[in-house]
């Protein structure tokens, strides 16, 4: 061991400086590993502000491992793409009228309780049927020309505390025809 202020002859400086930066270069990997994931996430959660796909993807993290902003367990496809692609054309004011069609089972179904506004007061969704007057997405009363047969959705809900819960929803809707 070398006496204090001694300097190493090889490399023309003091021991203890050496001993410091050598200390120094031990860095706690943990932490810096730590540091990447919140740049990561930082990153992921500016990149949602702007575009929607991102933004579906960031607020559905894959509950096998939430922390890793890399993963999700919404898994997108390419017509999936391309409605994030025009819904971000609308809200940029490139695209000014938009309709978006889609085959049953795919998203549209509402519970047979959900209150519908109508001209003469609320209505529950499951009553409505053909002939009724509901309001438009204009605000406009429209007629329901024709009502969709059932369909089944099976969902899947996890709350904050981690508890999960599945079932089957049997949903009857009404199509409105414009």
């Amino acid at each position: 061991m070398a006496r204090r202020g001694a300097i190493n002859p090889k490399t023309g400086k003091r021991y203890e400086w050496e001993e410091a930066q050598a200390a120094a270069k031990q860095i706690d990997t943990g932490e810096i590993t730590k540091q990447i994931g919140l740049l990561k996430r930082q990153q992921k959660a500016l990149e949602a502000r702007d575009r929607f796909l991102p933004f579906i993807k960031f607020t559905s993290p894959d509950p096998e491992d939430p922390n890793d902003v890399e993963r999700s367990k919404y898994k997108d496809a390419k017509h999936h793409r391309a409605i994030a692609r025009v819904i971000e054309e609308v809200v940029a004011g490139e695209i000014t009228f938009l309709i978006l069609t889609m085959p049953p089972r795919h998203g549209k179904q509402l519970a047979h309780d959900t209150p519908v506004p109508t001209p003469t007061g609320y209505v529950r969704h499951g009553d409505l049927q053909p002939g009724d007057t509901v309001f438009g997405p204009d605000g406009k009363p429209t007629a329901i020309l024709a009502v969709s047969p059932e369909t089944v959705q099976d969902v899947e809900i996890e709350f904050t505390n981690g508890e999960i819960m599945s079932g089957r929803f049997t949903i009857d809707g009404p199509v409105r025809l414009a």
